[in-house]
């Protein structure tokens, strides 16, 4: 079974400025690196739908879409924060997003794609249930997530987010979601300076966060014949560096939990099933 690529031209019309680093070419950037390397003949395209109020309502708060929607500018740009603008074409390209979490749902359920993945934009793991920030304005994955959990009624579900920022709005959204393992892996000290350790204890004891907040990494092969640095286990006199899968050398540090009953870990919890990915 091949897997749906979902993606749709409006995402290519939001615009946030000149020289603004998440910018439209970013989707061109994805679809030919996919076509370069041959990956596109294992795909079937989809056009992402534009998401409902009811959708989106599983995520965010009913005014916040009503008023992040009225104020959207009918020309220029129009400042959510320092970082964030909407122009004319955004709340359009937004909905497309979010609704590319949905239609990747429901194909991979419907056991029409094994895996999904969704080539849009305006991303969207930084949106609160209440804010827009961070390039983002509605949190695209939880979306998608809720869907899963009250249409399709799944037990559980899990969500890996991996960025150098941490995913506050994801976790705004989720926490306290008995049904839902969110794990972050982000570089610590760095915009939005939300994830604050412990990072497990900001959940209740029967829902379950992992997060690993990693430092700055070393090139391993640095120019000039120079030696990676070697960092320092903040737990350890002695320094151990640590392969990562993308050829860099770190340290990372994690917090756990697991689900508990009655205060001892509930073993019969089990791991979900991954089935989409999307930006």
């Amino acid at each position: 079974m091949l897997s749906a690529y979902i993606t749709h031209p409006d995402c290519a019309l939001h615009a946030m400025g000149d020289h603004h680093p998440e910018c439209p070419e970013r989707l061109s950037a994805i679809n030919d690196h996919l076509l370069v390397k041959g990956l596109l003949d294992y795909m079937i395209p989809y056009d992402a739908p534009l998401a409902t109020m009811e959708q989106l309502g599983r995520a965010h708060a009913s005014n916040y879409v009503n008023e992040l929607m009225d104020a959207a500018p009918k020309e220029g740009l129009h400042a959510v924060d320092p970082d964030t603008n909407m122009n004319p074409f955004t709340i359009q390209a937004a909905l497309r997003a979010a609704g590319a979490a949905v239609e990747a749902t429901d194909l991979v359920l419907a056991g029409k794609a094994s895996t999904a993945f969704c080539c849009v934009r305006p991303p969207g793991h930084h949106a609160e249930r209440n804010a827009a920030m961070g390039f983002c304005f509605f949190n695209n994955v939880t979306v998608g997530m809720r869907h899963a959990l009250d249409v399709h009624n799944l037990e559980r579900v899990a969500l890996v987010d991996f960025d150098v920022h941490h995913a506050n709005g994801s976790e705004d959204i989720l926490r306290g979601d008995e049904r839902v393992l969110m794990c972050s892996i982000f570089e610590k000290g760095l915009y939005p300076s939300t994830a604050k350790p412990p990072w497990a204890t900001t959940w209740s004891t029967s829902a379950c966060l992992l997060a690993a907040a990693v430092r700055p990494s070393a090139r391993r092969s640095p120019p000039n014949g120079c030696r990676p640095s070697t960092l320092s286990n903040p737990s350890s006199s002695t320094s151990r560096p640590v392969s990562m899968p993308t050829g860099r050398t770190t340290w990372a540090t994690s917090v756990s939990s697991r689900p508990t009953t009655n205060g001892s870990p509930n073993n019969s919890w089990r791991w979900p099933t991954p089935i989409a990915r999307a930006g």
